[in-house]
């Protein structure tokens, strides 16, 4: 972890920083949209502006590869067309993780998780609670550096 913990804005700062450099260093052209912008946080081109894709960046700083979302991502319009990067802060030591993971496999997901826990009962007995919490793991790291999935 970076030595304390930082501020949640921060930490989403740094990952969308973290991942204009690294879209910087493969050639492509990331802008970043105004803040309040619901569901995109930059907006990328290819070098020749020739083909544009959306990303929501979410990162976190914890240990696990495991990102907190809320059901809002269920009314994202046209999911096929926005790309995730996950990135994972967790070392001040080692470079970031990122998991670049497409619009409709986070939804899948987060619906296929969330309906699981639902059905599984508490350590007490108790059923759990609706929320609008959904979270996204990727304990495998089948989406770790996929950046090919940008297709830019």
């Amino acid at each position: 972890m970076w030595g304390k913990m930082i501020t949640k804005s921060a930490v989403g700062n740094a990952g969308i920083n973290f991942v204009k450099g690294e879209l910087l260093k493969m050639g492509h052209i990331p802008a970043e949209v105004s803040r309040g912008t619901e569901n995109i946080d930059l907006i990328c081109s290819n070098s020749d502006y020739s083909k544009q894709i959306v990303l929501q960046i979410k990162t976190t700083q914890k240990k696990p590869n495991k990102w907190i979302l809320t059901d809002k991502i269920f009314n994202i319009k046209n999911i096929d067309k926005v790309i995730f990067i996950f990135v994972n802060i967790y070392s001040k030591l080692e470079n970031p993780k990122y998991f670049i993971v497409p619009g409709k496999d986070v939804i899948q997901y987060c619906y296929n998780s969330h309906k699981q826990w639902l059905s599984t009962p508490k350590k007490n007995g108790d059923h759990h609670k609706d929320s609008v919490m959904r979270n996204f793991k990727d304990d495998n790291e089948e989406y770790l550096n996929r950046w090919d999935l940008l297709n830019i």
